[in-house]
């Protein structure tokens, strides 16, 4: 479909229009929760690359678990490798690039833990839009 899911009303089918940019860093699944390299670049004010040069020697280390994904460039350059660090690891890293940014990095966490969790809606639209992706959900993996 289009981001569009439709709500049955009796004999009239209304259309609601999902934006899912609101869901995109949203984490569902806690067992797998990462930070990036860039956003701890971000976080401690330091260059993608230095970041990702001080996560591979932590790597080679053995001091960090690492998984690795591509970012594409603008114009269509070599992709970006990105690494990905769970929580302990990211205080390891942040502690390494800059230890008066580990306080920012703490903040963070507890912003992408509090995301995490399941939130009840509060009002009708609310639940309108958790029921449309659930459903979409439910459709992707069932194919209904």
């Amino acid at each position: 479909m289009d981001g569009s899911e439709y709500e049955h009303r009796g004999n009239i089918y209304t259309e609601l229009k999902i934006d899912a940019s609101k869901f995109a860093h949203i984490y569902l699944d806690v067992q797998n929760l990462t930070m990036g390299s860039r956003e701890i670049a971000e976080l401690t004010v330091k260059r993608h690359d230095n970041v990702r040069r001080t996560i591979e020697s932590l790597w080679d280390l053995s001091l960090v678990s690492v998984t690795q994904s591509e970012e594409p460039t603008i114009g269509g350059g070599k992709p970006t490798k990105i690494y990905h660090v769970n929580e302990e690891d990211s205080y390891i890293v942040v502690a390494r690039l800059s230890p008066e940014f580990t306080a920012k990095i703490v903040k963070r966490w507890r912003e992408l833990e509090e995301a995490n969790q399941f939130k009840i809606p509060q009002t009708l639209p609310e639940a309108l839009l958790l029921a449309a992706e659930l459903g979409g959900r439910t459709k992707s993996i069932f194919g209904f």
